[in-house]
């Protein structure tokens, strides 16, 4: 018996700045779930890297679908959400 799985599918680039060591890429894991995937040279919430992931945040929320969690928190938890419906 053959099993073929289906082809994975390429993350989708949200935001890079080669400059900065700063890229996020959306892995859509099925329908209805993704994950956000940021890679940086240092913490993605540091001083530097901090106003790039909250952009790709918002972009992922505005353009894509709604954020239900960063982390495993509510994203009204966090600052670009806090009032935000």
């Amino acid at each position: 018996m053959s099993v073929s799985a289906p082809p994975a599918r390429e993350p989708v680039l949200i935001l890079c700045d080669t400059a900065a060591g700063f890229r996020a890429a959306l892995d859509l894991t099925d329908p209805r779930e993704a994950r956000l995937r940021v890679t940086t040279r240092d913490h993605a919430m540091s001083a530097a890297h901090f106003p790039l992931t909250y952009t790709a945040f918002r972009l992922v929320d505005d353009e894509v679908g709604r954020i239900g969690e960063i982390q495993g928190l509510p994203r009204d938890w966090y600052a670009p959400f806090r009032g935000r419906s």
